[in-house]
């Protein structure tokens, strides 16, 4: 039976505070500046592109390191290197990234960390940190050595921290942060350099601090001994080498969590596109034609960033009944496909036209097409200033809300894409149409026309590993707009 839903009106405003902003963000600069000198660690961020250029060694490892974690029978996952979390220590440099599409992901935040010494040696980790429902639980979090080595295991003669057994956690204490992020333009000035980015002549980002209060997770072995950290890390604080004669003792082992920043780009990038007044625009008047009973055919748009910050948009050259024909199918440049599903629509491939109910999620062609986007957004862009084909979503605006699909794993999309094929619609490979028939099966058979078990199968469809894709998952996220008073106030991961 068809579920009863509340009709929330897509009506929303922008407010003007860009200036209001900018200002507040020069003034909360001069006071990083002046925290950091009392700052305890220095936490450099880079991107893996500019990594894979200064540092390739270390970039081909964690690559490796993501694709044998990827193929891992047991619990594959892979690694996000558009973000690297780096610490320079007395005698090794911390690399941590985010960890995506792992099984135990939403119970905890995980974390890879990479140990690369000045001697040679490298260990990896994967570090657990339990979610709570406000934050993280850093008390109970898990440190496991992935492929058996942990830089915490003392050999006779190692320099290596001198206890036994398994990482545990000796203290958790805050510590005075600071967070170097580079300039985004070609030269990646870092912090502290000069740099024309924000000035006339560019529109880059120049570098930043960012200093704050962190938590801090130090690191030992159950078995003896104690790391302990403290405000004032000079280091040779607690920990490292028992040989007299080192002079160059290891620092402990401290953990600071690096965050889903791909998550929260994307939830802000969402909130971005749906306060631009054209897609704010349109989604109002797809509001009203979704709850206009005499109205069934399909509507939407694509939308394009231009170079001055706004946005185009290029409506459908066809509206059918449960579609929708853009010719081409994509331009360079767009960042957005918005589209409707009415509540009903005429199906007219029997004898007689039938008044059909129409899915309130996204269909198995809306899934291939946003897999299809993307892939013509990487083939295309790759050489356009302040493009990423990461930041491309598909909305949909429904009886239920506003969803959004954005891209969570970009390797499995490539290989969904790939194994799936160009044009299933008119040519379907095998691939396909096991896809289709898993769908089918899945979600629509399996809810008929229950809106809450369509949404909840469709979620699970997106998270479940299909055989048809190697046994992984699509590598899509999906996302529903919160309304609160007709406003999309914010946008949540489902």
């Amino acid at each position: 039976m068809k579920q009863s839903i509340r009709v929330f009106p897509f009506i929303i405003f922008i407010a003007l505070i860009s200036v209001i902003a900018c200002q507040h963000d020069d003034a909360v600069r001069i006071d990083e500046q002046t925290k950091s000198q009392d700052a305890s660690l220095i936490i450099q961020m880079e991107s893996g592109e500019h990594l894979r250029t200064t540092h390739p060694s270390v970039y081909q490892k964690l690559n490796q390191s993501s694709h044998s974690a990827k193929n891992n029978d047991g619990t594959p996952y892979s690694l996000d290197l558009n973000t690297i979390q780096i610490i320079e220590r007395n005698t090794y440099t911390q690399y941590t990234t985010p960890v995506v599409g792992h099984v135990e992901q939403e119970n905890y935040l995980i974390n890879y960390m990479l140990l690369e010494f000045d001697d040679g040696d490298s260990y990896q980790f994967l570090i657990k940190y339990p979610r709570l429902t406000n934050g993280l639980d850093y008390t109970n979090a898990i440190m496991e050595a992935i492929e058996g080595a942990t830089i915490l295991n003392k050999t006779v003669g190692s320099s290596r921290p001198c206890l036994n057994g398994v990482p545990e956690i000796q203290n958790t204490y805050d510590v005075l942060v600071c967070t170097d992020f580079k300039c985004t333009g070609d030269a990646h000035h870092p912090y502290g350099e000069e740099c024309d980015c924000g000035t006339i002549i560019t529109s880059c980002q120049p570098p930043l601090r960012i200093c704050g209060w962190e938590t801090v997770n130090v690191w030992g072995c159950s078995g003896g001994g104690s790391q302990t950290g403290g405000d004032s890390n000079d280091g040779t604080a607690g920990g490292g080498s028992n040989d007299p004669n080192n002079d160059n003792p290891d620092d402990p082992i401290e953990t600071i969590p690096l965050l889903d920043l791909r998550d929260a780009n994307i939830k802000n990038k969402l909130l971005e596109y749906s306060n631009t007044t054209k897609i704010k625009n349109k989604l109002s008047d797809l509001g009203q034609k979704i709850f206009d009973p005499n109205y069934h055919l399909e509507d939407g748009a694509m939308y394009k960033r231009e170079a001055d910050g706004q946005y185009t948009d290029r409506p459908p050259d066809v509206l059918i009944e449960a579609g929708t024909e853009f010719i081409p199918e994509f331009k360079v440049g767009e960042v957005v496909s918005l589209h409707m599903h009415q509540q009903k629509a005429w199906d007219y491939s029997g004898d007689v036209p039938v008044l059909k109910e129409i899915s309130p999620i996204f269909s198995k062609i809306d899934i291939h097409k946003f897999l299809k986007f993307r892939k013509f957004r990487k083939d295309t862009d790759e050489n356009i200033p302040d493009n990423n084909d990461d930041d491309i979503v598909a909305m949909l605006a429904s009886e239920t809300g506003v969803y959004a699909l954005a891209v969570g794993d970009d390797e499995k999309m490539d290989e969904a894409f790939t194994a799936l094929g160009n044009d299933p619609e008119y040519n379907p490979t095998q691939n396909w149409l096991s896809f289709e028939k898993k769908f089918n099966m899945d979600v629509l058979d399996e809810c008929g026309n229950d809106n809450e078990c369509l949404v909840r199968a469709f979620i699970e469809f997106l998270k479940d590993k299909h055989e048809e894709l190697g046994n992984q998952t699509l590598g899509i996220r999906i996302y529903e707009a919160v309304i609160f008073n007709g406003e999309i106030t914010r946008w949540k991961r489902l």
